[in-house]
């Protein structure tokens, strides 16, 4: 049976920052934050987020929606809903993909989310908390991301819940994902500016998977780490002053993920042997982009890491496994004061499609193109390679 959910706010403590040393942002005991006055280093993010083939079984008749299979850590797409009651029996399945067209809902009945669809999948954008909702009686307008944890959370075995475009403006904080799942949104938006001294999504179950969310407004902590095995992947936090991620698992892998401002990536000791793989970090606030404080064993390649207010990252070599083809630059007070950057590390401007317009994506003259290293993760769904050219991309996306 899935383990009991908490609505435990984390406590006011500090978030890591440090004074004139840089603080590791360490977790107490219970759940708050601690002070950080140690060395800390920085945290470092995670692998690439493509998305893999996806082989999820097709949506069949009218109410049933494929499970949606996870390959390489994503998971393909099944056919679109069908609404309840509604005459047309749904969309053909997809492999990740657009969603099938199906027939139109019935009246009340709600749209697909995009082409992926799981166990529990988020119909409405109102944070909603209606007692005793289910995926055949959501009650309220719909099933709540709020909902889908908590019945994912009483739910035994490995659970997916999914959510299309859209936007959902928390008014609590949502529960700790306690049991392992994985969280697939297409195009959502959660919105934090009502929370205070909360993670937007913590993860305390081992396992979790969250892809492809878009997080606003968080001004304690976006996305918080609290178990081994757990990835954040092709996501983004923007406009947020807090720490974009918290890590105290093990294990874990931030990959393909993109940082435009907050305070960036710091680590808990506790953690070990983190991956943080091409991932794109822009403007970011703190001791450092990326500080893995007392960590141990972080794996920090194929990033991109520019316009720190401080450092780019904060670390003794002997933190990282591996530290190399990362790209820096123009940040405030350097690289790293600990250690030197690693082999194939271009200190250049990124060349950036049109950073004020809020795109970072590459021109192809950017010297990020071709300068990664494979790590086994696919870039490059249908390619040959896990890549497209003669080596992997640095950054969060792969230059088309």
């Amino acid at each position: 049976m899935g383990c009991s959910f908490s609505y435990e706010a984390l406590g006011p403590g500090g978030l890591g920052l440090g004074g004139t040393s840089g603080g590791d942002g360490d977790v107490s005991s219970t759940t708050d934050l601690g002070d950080g006055d140690g060395d800390g280093d920085g945290g470092s993010d995670g692998g690439d987020g493509d998305n893999g083939d996806g082989d999820g079984a097709g949506g069949g008749s009218s109410n049933t929606a494929g499970s949606g299979g996870r390959t390489g850590g994503t998971t393909g797409g099944s056919g679109g809903t069908s609404a309840a009651g509604g005459s047309s029996s749904g969309g053909s399945s997809g492999d990740g993909g657009s969603p099938a067209a199906g027939g139109a809902p019935a009246s009340g009945g709600a749209s697909g989310s995009g082409g992926v669809t799981g166990d529990f999948e988020v119909t409405t954008w109102l944070d909603e908390d209606d007692m005793g909702a289910t995926v055949a009686l959501p009650l309220g307008n719909g099933l709540s991301l709020r909902e889908a944890i908590e019945l994912a959370n009483s739910t035994a075995g490995h659970q997916t819940i999914t959510a299309g475009p859209g936007t959902i403006n928390l008014t609590k904080q949502l529960p700790f994902v306690n049991e392992t799942a994985d969280l697939i949104f297409d195009g959502t938006v959660l919105d934090g500016a009502a929370l205070s001294n909360a993670p937007l999504l913590r993860m305390d179950g081992p396992g979790v998977l969250i892809q492809g969310v878009s997080l606003v407004s968080a001004s304690y902590v976006g996305f918080y780490l609290n178990a081994d095995d757990g990835i954040v992947r092709d996501s983004t936090v923007t406009n947020s002053t807090g720490q974009a991620m918290h890590v105290s698992g093990s294990n874990v892998e931030i990959s393909g993920n993109l940082i435009v401002g907050s305070i960036g990536i710091l680590y808990s000791p506790s953690s070990s042997s983190s991956k943080i793989w091409f991932n794109t970090l822009v403007q970011v606030d703190g001791v450092a982009a990326i500080n893995p404080g007392q960590a141990s064993g972080v794996d920090l390649r194929n990033n991109i890491i520019v316009q720190s207010t401080t450092y780019a990252v904060a670390g003794a070599c002997s933190k990282f496994t591996f530290y190399s083809n990362n790209l820096f630059w123009a940040n405030v007070s350097g690289i790293n004061s600990q250690c030197a950057p690693g082999a194939d590390s271009p200190v250049l401007d990124p060349l950036f499609t049109d950073a004020q317009a809020g795109d970072y994506s590459l021109v192809s003259t950017s010297p990020a193109v071709d300068a990664g290293v494979d790590v086994g993760l696919d870039r490059a769904p249908g390619a040959a390679e896990n890549y497209l050219g003669v080596a992997p991309d640095l950054g969060r996306r792969e230059k088309q």
